[in-house]
């Protein structure tokens, strides 16, 4: 073959080749431009108003059964909608606080009578009655009950298996006169502790614990009946696995129907996967009898344990549909294998426990006011 025959099919698969990238980079550029563009319609559209409604077509139980919920999740940025205070004190830093219970307070109290009987070797507790206990959750719907039990001092192991009395409606001042007889011998008896626990059992089944009394039997007299008033502490349960701790803050207008729920910032974060360009964002997600009803999330702040976010979202919530609101808070890791590795959830809300609990009823408390707090992160 010649060879200016050879350099004419030589250009010429040049040529093809060129062309083939040409037309590739002009696909690929159209198809960013019109994302581009679709983007900033959307943004454009959005621009002016300050949530997205989103209607919840289940009715709301009770005399409210004809009205409808509507919840948002969009987020706003500080001073839209109204909401210049808040994005005064973000700007400022004035929502940075903790809120927490003042420990080894009082929960209530308890009467308890206490025989043991060396003959035969029985504990014998008397369970009287109780005063100054407080519902954790909607009194009209709530029932209480007591749990008995002995374990050792040191170890803290169980000696006897649990024993609990009659299920009886919330009242402030409940009246039991139930006795629980344990067998333990003399050498045991000066190493056992007492424990009676008070129990509140919800609208949905579920125990909470209102305080605990525990009493030493080496500070008790075993030679005579001991009755007396004991005060009700926090229970000392078995903590939960947790992967770092959220500061956020709840705001709730009643009048407008607002709930702001603000994002500000994590802490000591325990992130198993750093490879990369990892990141963690929040998810937020409304719930209404504990169903879906909006979510939205966070920017990804990329490679720190701590991450400082500040991002509002607004929640059209009425007064009427307060009690049956929840939400629910993941945080997250964006890995850079593009796997989201869940690192654990915060839940708050009228039917949660403690953290969650506490932090909605100080915010109900508080109205018109953000309320800031510190949750754990819940590993699950």
């Amino acid at each position: 073959m010649a060879p200016s025959m050879q350099n004419k099919i030589f250009q010429g698969v040049i040529f093809g080749i060129s062309g083939l990238i040409s037309f590739a980079f002009v696909v690929v550029l159209c198809k960013w431009c019109h994302m581009y563009h679709a983007r900033r319609r959307r943004a454009q559209q959005n621009s002016g108003k300050d949530y997205q409604t989103y209607q919840v077509t289940q009715p709301i139980p009770g005399k409210f059964s004809d009205k409808q919920l509507y919840g948002s999740g969009q987020c706003v940025q500080p001073g839209i909608g109204g909401d210049v205070e808040l994005a005064r004190e973000l700007r400022d830093g004035t929502l940075d606080f903790e809120y927490t219970l003042e420990p080894n307070v009082p929960l209530g109290k308890v009467q308890l009578s206490i025989l043991y009987e060396i003959e035969v070797r029985k504990l014998n507790v008397l369970l009287l009655q109780a005063k100054g206990v407080v519902c954790q959750t909607q009194r009209n719907s709530a029932n209480l009950y007591a749990k008995v039990l002995l374990t050792k001092d040191t170890e803290g192991t169980k000696l006897t298996s649990d024993r609990c009395t009659k299920i009886q409606r919330m009242i402030p001042e409940p009246q039991f006169h139930e006795e629980f007889s344990f067998c333990v011998n003399e050498r045991e008896i000066g190493y056992a502790t007492i424990q009676v626990c008070l129990y509140e059992i919800d609208a949905f089944s579920k125990s909470h614990a209102l305080g605990q009394v525990c009493i030493d039997m080496k500070d008790v007299d075993i030679t005579q009946r001991m009755t007396g008033w004991f005060d009700l502490y926090e229970e000392e349960e078995e903590k939960r696995p947790t992967s770092g701790d959220l500061l956020l803050s709840l705001n709730y207008f009643p009048t407008a129907g607002r709930l702001t729920v603000v994002i500000m910032r994590a802490r000591d974060l325990k992130i198993e996967h750093k490879t990369g360009a990892w990141g963690v964002f929040v998810k937020v997600v409304f719930l209404y009898n504990h169903k879906r009803v909006s979510k939205k999330k966070t920017v990804v702040v990329r490679k720190t344990e701590n991450p400082i976010y500040n991002e509002a979202f607004v929640f059209k919530v009425p007064k009427e549909a307060m009690a049956y609101s929840s939400f629910k808070i993941l945080v997250v890791n964006r890995t850079s294998y593009g796997r989201d590795e869940a690192l654990g959830d915060i839940t708050i809300g009228p039917q949660e426990y403690k953290d969650g609990l506490l932090h909605w009823n100080k915010m109900l408390m508080e109205l018109r006011k953000p309320v800031a707090m510190w949750h754990p992160i819940i590993m699950n």
